[in-house]
């Protein structure tokens, strides 16, 4: 089994001093920290993808922390955001937040505390992962049991199994089984509630 990559830590960071001590407390964790001090460059560099958390700060040279914020929001592949900076006020929080942060750290902050943020974050983020694989394969039905789909070969009149020609059945996460037509429709029934699901493809 191949170990695990370590996590891929963006920081964004235009104070030399406060970024070398930033990046040996989460190297100390075990991640991975690739620094920028200019707000161009680590937009530049977050576009290219792969990373697992962004340390940003707001006030950079190039291209500002909320501008970097709100781009990383249009991408397609969801970033984790911690902005770190020396504007505390309630109207700075709140416009970090809404433009797409998921934390928001004011200056002076404990190092100790943001590294413990970061970890808090990304086992957030991997805790989602796994619920979404766990449904993987269900259709979820509000105040309805789930759907599983499973495909069940149908024989042709000589008795030979077709691969091409299958029926569509599903059992609900209570585990009743139901019944589908081969034009992709099922009907659940859970008491005197019923509910079909149709794929008009």
């Amino acid at each position: 089994m191949e170990p695990e990559r370590p996590k891929r830590i963006l920081l964004v960071e235009d104070d030399v001093g406060i970024a070398n001590v930033l990046a040996m407390h989460l190297r100390d964790e075990r991640y991975d920290v690739v620094h920028s001090a200019d707000g161009a460059e680590g937009l530049r560099l977050l576009e290219q993808g792969g990373w697992d958390a962004l340390v940003l700060d707001l006030m950079l040279p190039g291209v500002d922390g909320l501008e970097i914020c709100r781009r990383a929001r249009a991408m397609t592949r969801y970033t984790p955001i911690i902005i770190t900076s020396a504007r505390s006020s309630e109207v700075h929080r709140i416009l970090g937040l809404e433009l797409g942060a998921d934390d928001y750290l004011a200056k002076p902050f404990s190092v100790l505390e943001l590294v413990a943020r970061v970890k808090a974050l990304l086992r957030r983020v991997e805790a989602m992962a796994r619920d979404v694989r766990a449904d993987a394969g269900s259709l979820e039905l509000a105040g309805l049991p789930s759907i599983r789909w499973r495909a069940k070969p149908a024989s042709t009149d000589g008795g030979s199994t077709s691969r091409r020609a299958s029926s569509i059945c599903c059992t609900t996460s209570r585990g009743t089984p139901t019944a589908c037509s081969r034009a992709w429709t099922c009907s659940t029934r859970s008491g005197a509630t019923s509910t079909k699901a149709t794929n008009t493809r």
